[in-house]
């Protein structure tokens, strides 16, 4: 049976599979006959995350910081080269 659509960790104890019967499940990994067999060797590797979409706004505030963060890190970098904050 193929369980690559099914999560990680998910299948109950009696579950068969390619490699015999889930005897326990742990956290990380499968025991089947009497080893501990990773979840990846049953389920496959994980997909990857997918970014999630930011609200238009939210990036236009950040640009927003982004500038005034930039004009006052240029203000300072000119103070110390110039000998200190007055």
């Amino acid at each position: 049976m193929d369980f690559s659509t099914i999560p990680h960790g998910c299948l109950e104890e009696g579950t068969e599979t390619r490699l015999g019967i889930i005897e326990a499940v742990s956290l990380t990994a499968y025991l089947i006959a009497g080893r501990w067999v990773p979840f990846r060797t049953i389920h496959g590797e994980r997909p990857r995350a997918e970014a999630l979409a930011i609200p238009q706004g939210l990036v236009d505030e950040a640009a927003k910081f982004s500038a005034y963060f930039e004009a006052a890190s240029a203000a300072n970098i000119r103070a110390m080269l110039a000998g200190g904050a007055k």
